[in-house]
């Protein structure tokens, strides 16, 4: 069995600084570390799928 995708990332922020998107908009929700938190969070039943984080999604380059 394959290890989840999110798995991996173990939240030290070390990608900050390589994301367009977190560079411009300098929010954490625009980060991939805030992505990889909003996709567990969707997929643990605790956050729903709306237009506001879609919108964090779509911001990424």
């Amino acid at each position: 069995m394959q290890p989840p995708l999110l798995d991996p990332c173990v939240h030290c922020g070390f990608c900050l600084p390589s994301c367009a998107s977190y560079r411009v908009l300098g929010t954490e929700m625009d980060s991939p570390r805030g992505r990889i938190h909003s996709l567990k969070a969707i997929e643990a039943g605790e956050l729903t799928l709306d237009a506001t984080v879609a919108s964090h999604f779509d911001s990424c380059l």
